[in-house]
């Protein structure tokens, strides 16, 4: 059966771009872009506005905690210091202002300054907590919503790193790139004001130094300021290093995810092959590669920070300088001036470096933002229905009209060429074809995974693209070949058909099918309540039975079974005819399947495919009285098949005939066909 490009285990993984998955219409893959404000504005219009009120409690958290609490520290403490130095009356440093007041005052706003570090951090927690739970949501749903050609060009293991991990990483650049940099402004004001203010006491001594007539603070202050600023036009000059070092780092992480999880999804396989030392190889030389591009990156980052830290220690310099130069040249300031500028410089600079840390943080955060992005802008096609689409079907009946599909029309064959037919109302039918002729094809197309080229398809008189995505798959079902099992309890892989099943309900279909007796058997009673465990234990006919009752949880009009018997040997297969026909009496069934032979024995009626055409049609009987392909396959298929192919079948549907074994369970990935 033909499909998409593979990505199963015997083909590479397409590749993910650098910068991760790209909206359609994109030029596709392609070198690491640069930083795109208008991409961090979207995110964060998207995100931050949701959140308004928890961005006030950090805004005014950040200014009192990480600047003004610290600033009136260093100024009480100033305050403290001229008091010892002898130069204030004797009940404080001025009068009015007692010294254990002062001393009270700088001791609450250390304290201060220690209890409310610790609720601002949490603060910040919840602040990039909530936003990263907003980001995972949605890229969740928005991967979820996407094509199965979508997973073709994309990597499963890439996106779920994209999710779990760097939706972390764009949540807390929000915060950085739109919030901080204002507040780093404002905080490079107050403090610089409080530092011209404690150097201005200096010069009202005798003798006002001057420069060119000018106060010399203000033209000393100036200078050594500009000079502050050069950190982030430093920083930003070197950044551009650190993006292409952090983008390195990030592709290679994407690479482990790739290898780990391709590799823990077929471990039987792996060690049958005895390959264990091929895929250490892999794993070492990757890990390897990424240490020395970490390294890179630390070395990177390192040079950054000596040149960010080098500024500040020279205006520390500078301001300590300029205050022992005016204190020596008699200036009327005190001894905890110069303890206020000790103080408050760092307190500055590190404003001035958190400013320039805009530069690195934006070049470091822009792949996780280009990626997460582009993930959020790729939209599922949207839908266009037409008035008649919103009608009921009239029965459920499926037809379709000269059907011509390609997977990449221009560039491969068809692999339906103008394909007519007809599927009844209530019976059970089965495509039968050489392995790339359609047959699971036409179930993706019927659901509409893809769009065809030309022709139509028709559930009950209606063209299915005219039908809303709900109603057609509320009407149309598939029981995949390798069904999704999840690591919950029973109840909770079958509510993913109906989130709303009742337990009652839930055991009801479950005795339809005989899964009753299975789960019970295998499990014991109160399967509900027990972990599934992705289905470890169960057979692979008792996994098929158990993704059977799910699909008939949905109450579907239509079945699509497609290789239903996958991963079961005769002795299973063929019993279970009987408990497949009992529950699925009245309803419309197509199936696929590799066993012709089960398939007769199975199905009313047959369609034969060849060339992207229907080539014969008719019930099993009348296709194998009559020369042809089918025939022709079916013999093949019976000259291999087993004695129980042919055994009688059972006149009634079985209760729980499978018995359990020890199985390993099949992972699914998205894209997996057949």
């Amino acid at each position: 059966m033909k499909g998409p490009p593979s990505t199963g285990k015997g083909d590479a993984p397409a590749a993910m771009p650098a910068g991760g998955p790209v909206a359609a219409g994109s030029a596709g893959p392609a070198a690491q872009s640069d930083f795109d404000f208008k991409v961090l504005r979207k995110l964060g219009t998207r995100y931050l506005k949701c959140l308004p009120g928890m961005i006030v409690l950090y805004i005014v958290g950040h200014l009192v905690i990480q600047t003004l609490v610290p600033q009136q520290a260093a100024v009480y403490l100033g305050k403290l210091t001229n008091h010892f130095s002898g130069g204030t009356t004797k009940g404080g440093t001025t009068p009015g202002e007692p010294l254990l007041q002062n001393y009270f005052f700088w001791l609450g706003l250390t304290v201060l300054l220690v209890a409310g570090g610790y609720g601002f951090q949490y603060l910040v927690a919840r602040f990039d907590g909530s936003v990263t739970r907003r980001i995972k949501a949605d890229l969740f749903a928005t991967l979820l919503r996407q094509s199965p050609a979508y997973y073709h060009q994309h990597d499963s293991d890439r996106l779920t790193l994209i999710v779990t991990q760097f939706a972390n990483q764009v949540s807390s650049s929000l915060r950085r790139l739109l919030i901080e940099p204002v507040l780093q402004l404002v905080a490079v004001g107050i403090i610089g004001v409080t530092i011209w203010q404690a150097l201005t006491g200096l010069t009202q001594g005798p003798a006002v130094w001057t420069i060119g007539g000018i106060n010399g603070v203000w033209v000393m202050f100036g200078v050594t300021l500009l000079f502050a600023l050069t950190s982030p036009w430093i920083v930003s000059r070197m950044g551009k290093y650190l993006q292409r070092d952090a983008s390195a780092v990030q592709e290679q992480n994407l690479s482990l995810a790739t290898l780990v999880g391709g590799a823990l999804k077929a471990p039987e396989e792996i060690q049958a092959m005895r390959a264990e030392p091929v895929f250490s190889r892999k794993l070492d030389a990757l890990l390897a590669r990424s240490l020395d591009l970490q390294l890179a990156q630390t070395r990177t980052m390192e040079k950054i920070n000596a040149f960010s830290r080098l500024p500040g220690t020279v205006v520390l310099a500078a301001f300590l300088g300029l205050a022992i130069f005016l204190e020596m040249k008699g200036g009327s300031g005190q001894p905890g001036t110069i303890v206020q500028v000790a103080l408050l410089t760092p307190l500055l600079m590190s404003a001035i470096q958190q400013l320039s840390s805009f530069g690195i943080n934006s070049r470091m955060s822009w792949p996780s933002l280009e990626m997460v992005h582009g993930i959020l802008a790729t939209q599922p096609p949207e839908e266009k229905t037409t008035a008649a689409g919103n009608a009921e079907p009239a029965d459920h009946s499926i037809e379709a009209r000269e059907l011509v599909f390609s997977y990449q029309p221009g560039k491969r064959p068809n692999v339906l060429n103008g394909a007519s037919f007809n599927i009844p109302t209530g019976q059970v039918t089965g495509f039968v074809a050489r392995p790339g002729q359609g047959k699971t094809t036409f179930f993706r197309l019927a659901l509409r995974f893809y769009d065809w080229q030309a022709g139509d398809i028709l559930l009950g008189g209606i063209p299915i693209r005219d039908m809303p995505l709900d109603t057609l798959r509320r009407h149309i079902v598939l029981m995949s070949q390798f069904p999704a099992f999840f690591y919950d309890t029973v109840r909770e892989n079958m509510r993913v058909a109906a989130p709303d099943a009742t337990d009652a309900r839930i055991l009801e279909t479950a005795k339809l099918t005989g899964l009753d007796a299975v789960l019970e058997r295998s499990m014991g009673p109160g399967a509900l309540d027990l972990p599934f465990a992705g289905g470890a234990g169960l057979s692979g006919g008792q996994k098929k039975l158990f993704a059977l009752t799910r699909c008939l949880l949905r109450d579907p009009s239509v079945l699509l079974l497609d290789e239903p018997t996958t991963g079961m040997g005769p002795l299973e297969k063929f019993p279970l005819i009987d408990a497949m026909r009992h529950a699925l009496g009245g309803r419309t069934v197509i199936v696929v399947d590799h066993d012709i032979v089960w398939q007769t024995k199975f199905c009313d009626h047959i369609h034969v495919l060849d060339g992207g055409r229907i080539v014969q049609s008719g019930s099993p009987q009348d296709l194998l009285a009559t020369p042809g392909l089918f025939r022709s396959l079916y013999d093949e298929a019976s000259d291999r098949a087993p004695a129980a192919a042919s055994a009688p079948l059972s006149t009634k549907a079985p209760q729980g005939a499978m018995a359990p074994e020890k199985t390993t369970t099949t992972t699914t990935t998205p894209g997996h066909h057949v």
